[in-house]
Protein backbone atom coordinates (compact mmCIF):
# COMPACT_ATOMS: atom_id res chain seq x y z
CA UNK A 1 0.00 0.00 0.00
CA UNK A 2 2.68 2.34 0.39
CA UNK A 3 4.83 1.87 -2.90
CA UNK A 4 2.33 4.76 -4.41
CA UNK A 5 3.91 7.69 -2.55
CA UNK A 6 7.11 9.14 -3.08
CA UNK A 7 8.69 11.89 -0.42
CA UNK A 8 10.86 14.35 -1.33
CA UNK A 9 11.38 16.42 1.47
CA UNK A 10 15.43 17.44 0.93
CA UNK A 11 14.44 18.84 -2.37
CA UNK A 12 11.96 21.61 -1.27
CA UNK A 13 14.31 22.41 1.60
CA UNK A 14 16.97 23.16 -0.82
CA UNK A 15 14.77 25.08 -3.27
CA UNK A 16 13.52 27.31 -0.09
CA UNK A 17 17.30 28.14 1.30
CA UNK A 18 17.88 29.83 -2.46
CA UNK A 19 14.71 31.48 -2.20
CA UNK A 20 15.92 32.78 1.12
CA UNK A 21 19.28 33.33 0.30
CA UNK A 22 18.31 35.22 -2.80
CA UNK A 23 15.67 37.39 -1.06
CA UNK A 24 18.31 38.40 1.61
CA UNK A 25 21.25 39.35 -0.93
CA UNK A 26 18.79 41.30 -2.87
CA UNK A 27 17.61 43.20 0.48
CA UNK A 28 21.09 44.15 1.31
CA UNK A 29 21.84 45.91 -1.73
CA UNK A 30 18.59 47.64 -1.61
CA UNK A 31 19.41 48.80 1.66
CA UNK A 32 23.15 49.17 0.35
CA UNK A 33 21.76 51.63 -1.77
CA UNK A 34 19.33 53.45 0.06
CA UNK A 35 21.83 53.99 2.91
CA UNK A 36 24.15 55.22 -0.01
CA UNK A 37 21.48 57.83 -1.23
CA UNK A 38 20.41 58.90 2.31
CA UNK A 39 24.02 59.39 3.63
CA UNK A 40 24.68 61.61 0.46
CA UNK A 41 21.60 63.12 0.28
CA UNK A 42 22.22 64.80 4.01
CA UNK A 43 25.51 65.28 2.50
CA UNK A 44 24.25 67.46 0.48
CA UNK A 45 21.62 69.11 2.65
CA UNK A 46 25.30 70.29 5.08
CA UNK A 47 26.66 71.60 1.97
CA UNK A 48 23.72 73.58 1.33
CA UNK A 49 23.35 74.41 5.06
CA UNK A 50 26.64 75.68 5.19
CA UNK A 51 26.47 77.71 2.08
CA UNK A 52 23.16 79.60 3.64
CA UNK A 53 25.01 80.43 6.75
CA UNK A 54 27.63 81.91 5.07
CA UNK A 55 25.18 83.50 2.46
CA UNK A 56 23.52 84.96 5.52
CA UNK A 57 27.34 85.86 7.15
CA UNK A 58 27.86 87.55 3.81
CA UNK A 59 24.92 89.66 3.76
CA UNK A 60 25.01 90.95 7.44
CA UNK A 61 28.36 91.83 7.21
CA UNK A 62 27.44 94.00 3.75
CA UNK A 63 24.58 95.69 5.97
CA UNK A 64 26.94 96.58 8.92
CA UNK A 65 30.30 96.91 7.01
CA UNK A 66 31.65 100.47 7.52
CA UNK A 67 33.75 99.47 4.19
CA UNK A 68 30.90 98.76 2.07
CA UNK A 69 28.11 101.46 0.36
CA UNK A 70 25.18 100.65 2.80
CA UNK A 71 22.50 98.66 2.05
CA UNK A 72 18.90 100.40 1.55
CA UNK A 73 17.99 99.70 4.65
CA UNK A 74 20.83 100.84 6.55
CA UNK A 75 20.48 103.90 4.17
CA UNK A 76 16.94 104.61 5.73
CA UNK A 77 17.76 103.94 9.10
CA UNK A 78 21.20 106.27 8.51
CA UNK A 79 18.81 109.29 7.05
CA UNK A 80 16.27 108.91 9.71
CA UNK A 81 19.31 109.73 12.28
CA UNK A 82 20.31 112.61 10.22
CA UNK A 83 16.70 113.76 10.34
CA UNK A 84 16.59 113.71 13.96
CA UNK A 85 20.03 115.11 15.00
CA UNK A 86 19.40 118.15 12.21
CA UNK A 87 16.14 118.55 14.31
CA UNK A 88 17.71 118.85 17.39
CA UNK A 89 20.69 120.78 15.71
CA UNK A 90 17.89 123.32 15.07
CA UNK A 91 16.04 123.44 18.66
CA UNK A 92 19.68 124.02 20.06
CA UNK A 93 20.11 126.77 17.69
CA UNK A 94 17.24 128.69 18.16
CA UNK A 95 17.84 128.61 22.27
CA UNK A 96 19.88 131.41 23.17
CA UNK A 97 22.30 129.45 26.02
CA UNK A 98 22.01 125.76 26.18
CA UNK A 99 21.38 124.54 29.33
CA UNK A 100 19.23 122.24 31.41
CA UNK A 101 17.66 125.02 33.56
CA UNK A 102 17.88 124.62 37.29
CA UNK A 103 16.61 128.25 38.79
CA UNK A 104 12.77 128.13 37.23
CA UNK A 105 12.82 132.07 37.42
CA UNK A 106 12.29 133.97 34.15
CA UNK A 107 15.39 135.78 34.18
CA UNK A 108 13.65 138.99 31.99
CA UNK A 109 10.53 139.49 34.52
CA UNK A 110 13.07 139.68 37.62
CA UNK A 111 14.95 142.24 39.71
CA UNK A 112 18.02 143.00 41.18
CA UNK A 113 16.47 142.24 44.60
CA UNK A 114 15.06 138.39 43.94
CA UNK A 115 18.82 137.77 42.28
CA UNK A 116 20.32 138.56 45.51
CA UNK A 117 17.29 136.19 47.80
CA UNK A 118 17.59 133.29 45.00
CA UNK A 119 21.50 134.08 45.59
CA UNK A 120 21.22 133.46 49.73
CA UNK A 121 18.53 130.35 49.02
CA UNK A 122 20.72 128.56 46.58
CA UNK A 123 23.52 128.82 49.51
CA UNK A 124 21.94 127.45 52.16
CA UNK A 125 20.40 125.08 49.82
CA UNK A 126 23.77 123.55 49.13
CA UNK A 127 24.81 124.40 53.03
CA UNK A 128 21.95 121.41 53.94
CA UNK A 129 23.42 119.21 51.27
CA UNK A 130 26.79 119.47 52.52
CA UNK A 131 25.93 118.83 56.14
CA UNK A 132 24.29 116.00 55.09
CA UNK A 133 26.66 114.55 53.23
CA UNK A 134 29.40 115.43 55.49
CA UNK A 135 30.85 117.95 53.47
CA UNK A 136 32.56 121.23 54.59
CA UNK A 137 31.48 123.73 51.95
CA UNK A 138 32.97 127.01 51.64
CA UNK A 139 31.24 130.55 52.12
CA UNK A 140 32.31 132.14 48.97
CA UNK A 141 30.53 130.10 46.39
CA UNK A 142 31.78 133.08 43.73
CA UNK A 143 29.26 135.60 44.41
CA UNK A 144 30.79 137.33 47.36
CA UNK A 145 30.31 140.71 45.25
CA UNK A 146 26.63 140.06 44.75
CA UNK A 147 26.15 139.61 48.72
CA UNK A 148 27.18 143.05 49.27
CA UNK A 149 25.40 144.90 46.38
CA UNK A 150 23.02 144.27 43.86
CA UNK A 151 23.55 144.10 40.50
CA UNK A 152 22.63 146.10 37.97
CA UNK A 153 19.42 144.81 35.52
CA UNK A 154 21.86 144.44 32.56
CA UNK A 155 23.83 141.93 34.89
CA UNK A 156 20.94 139.48 36.14
CA UNK A 157 20.59 136.77 32.86
CA UNK A 158 24.51 136.34 33.23
CA UNK A 159 24.27 136.05 37.15
CA UNK A 160 21.45 133.60 36.68
CA UNK A 161 23.65 131.82 34.50
CA UNK A 162 26.23 131.62 36.49
CA UNK A 163 24.56 130.86 39.47
CA UNK A 164 23.55 127.66 37.23
CA UNK A 165 26.96 126.78 36.91
CA UNK A 166 27.74 126.93 40.88
CA UNK A 167 24.63 124.87 41.70
CA UNK A 168 26.00 122.17 39.07
CA UNK A 169 29.58 121.96 39.92
CA UNK A 170 28.83 122.29 43.95
CA UNK A 171 26.38 119.52 44.16
CA UNK A 172 28.85 117.09 41.84
CA UNK A 173 31.17 117.73 44.69
CA UNK A 174 28.82 117.40 47.30
CA UNK A 175 27.64 113.96 45.95
CA UNK A 176 31.05 112.83 45.23
CA UNK A 177 31.31 113.20 49.42
CA UNK A 178 35.18 115.12 48.96
CA UNK A 179 36.30 116.18 52.20
CA UNK A 180 36.01 120.15 51.37
CA UNK A 181 35.06 122.30 48.35
CA UNK A 182 37.54 125.03 49.55
CA UNK A 183 36.95 127.72 46.96
CA UNK A 184 34.87 128.43 44.35
CA UNK A 185 35.82 131.07 41.23
CA UNK A 186 32.86 132.17 38.43
CA UNK A 187 34.58 134.00 35.52
CA UNK A 188 32.25 135.97 33.36
CA UNK A 189 31.11 134.24 29.53
CA UNK A 190 33.47 135.23 26.83
CA UNK A 191 32.36 135.20 22.98
CA UNK A 192 34.23 132.47 20.75
CA UNK A 193 34.20 131.99 17.19
CA UNK A 194 34.19 128.82 14.90
CA UNK A 195 33.59 128.22 11.10
CA UNK A 196 30.64 126.18 10.06
CA UNK A 197 30.46 125.83 6.41
CA UNK A 198 32.20 128.81 5.42
CA UNK A 199 30.12 131.09 8.11
CA UNK A 200 31.19 132.58 11.50
CA UNK A 201 29.37 131.17 14.42
CA UNK A 202 28.97 132.07 17.82
CA UNK A 203 30.11 130.31 20.89
CA UNK A 204 29.80 131.18 25.02
CA UNK A 205 32.40 129.46 27.44
CA UNK A 206 32.55 130.59 31.02
CA UNK A 207 35.31 129.20 33.48
CA UNK A 208 34.99 128.02 37.14
CA UNK A 209 38.08 127.24 39.01
CA UNK A 210 37.61 124.53 42.16
CA UNK A 211 39.66 123.58 44.81
CA UNK A 212 38.69 120.55 46.73
CA UNK A 213 40.16 118.51 49.31
CA UNK A 214 39.81 115.11 49.34
CA UNK A 215 40.56 111.27 48.46
CA UNK A 216 41.36 110.11 44.82
CA UNK A 217 38.57 107.99 44.85
CA UNK A 218 36.44 110.61 45.30
CA UNK A 219 38.44 113.01 43.03
CA UNK A 220 37.31 109.92 40.12
CA UNK A 221 33.69 110.60 41.31
CA UNK A 222 33.47 114.08 40.63
CA UNK A 223 35.49 113.99 37.36
CA UNK A 224 33.01 111.49 36.34
CA UNK A 225 30.00 113.81 37.60
CA UNK A 226 31.07 116.20 35.45
CA UNK A 227 31.32 113.77 32.00
CA UNK A 228 27.94 113.31 32.96
CA UNK A 229 26.43 116.67 34.43
CA UNK A 230 23.23 118.23 33.19
CA UNK A 231 25.05 121.26 31.49
CA UNK A 232 27.83 121.42 28.97
CA UNK A 233 30.96 120.93 31.42
CA UNK A 234 34.47 119.69 30.23
CA UNK A 235 37.40 119.93 32.48
CA UNK A 236 40.21 122.23 31.04
CA UNK A 237 43.03 121.72 33.83
CA UNK A 238 43.91 119.75 36.86
CA UNK A 239 46.04 119.78 39.29
CA UNK A 240 46.35 117.26 42.12
CA UNK A 241 48.84 117.63 44.81
CA UNK A 242 49.58 115.59 48.39
CA UNK A 243 48.39 117.35 50.83
CA UNK A 244 51.13 117.44 53.23
CA UNK A 245 52.87 119.40 50.35
CA UNK A 246 54.55 122.48 51.47
CA UNK A 247 52.67 125.52 50.78
CA UNK A 248 49.55 123.35 49.78
CA UNK A 249 48.07 123.82 53.23
CA UNK A 250 49.90 126.16 55.41
CA UNK A 251 47.96 127.63 58.08
CA UNK A 252 45.21 125.11 58.31
CA UNK A 253 44.82 122.71 61.21
CA UNK A 254 45.30 119.47 59.67
CA UNK A 255 44.88 117.33 63.09
CA UNK A 256 41.89 115.52 62.59
CA UNK A 257 42.56 115.10 58.70
CA UNK A 258 46.10 113.52 59.29
CA UNK A 259 44.61 111.50 62.24
CA UNK A 260 42.36 110.16 59.66
CA UNK A 261 44.41 109.61 56.51
CA UNK A 262 46.73 108.00 58.94
CA UNK A 263 43.95 105.00 58.84
CA UNK A 264 43.97 104.90 54.67
CA UNK A 265 47.61 104.88 53.44
CA UNK A 266 46.09 103.41 49.74
CA UNK A 267 43.67 106.46 49.70
CA UNK A 268 45.42 109.36 51.15
CA UNK A 269 43.72 112.84 51.29
CA UNK A 270 44.89 115.28 48.39
CA UNK A 271 44.54 118.66 46.93
CA UNK A 272 42.81 119.44 43.88
CA UNK A 273 42.62 121.94 41.32
CA UNK A 274 40.21 121.83 38.78
CA UNK A 275 39.58 124.93 36.06
CA UNK A 276 36.04 123.33 33.96
CA UNK A 277 34.47 125.12 31.08
CA UNK A 278 30.72 125.55 30.80
CA UNK A 279 30.12 125.86 26.84
CA UNK A 280 26.77 127.95 25.68
CA UNK A 281 25.39 128.33 22.56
Amino acid sequence: MTKGFKIVPARVKVRDKYYFIIVGFVGSVVAIILGIYIIATFGKILKINVSLEQLYKRIDSYRRGMQNYPSPEREVFLMEQKRGLESILANIREYPVFWDKIIDIDVETTSPLKFKEELFRTKNTLQRQADKNGVILSKDIGFSTWEKKLPQPSQIEDLYKALEVVIEVSEIAINSYVEEVEEIQVSNFVEMLYSDSGSKQKYYEREIRMRLRGKCSEFVQFLYGINTSRILLHVKDMRVYNIHSSGVTAGRDESNSSKKNSKDTLDPLLVGEFTIINTCL
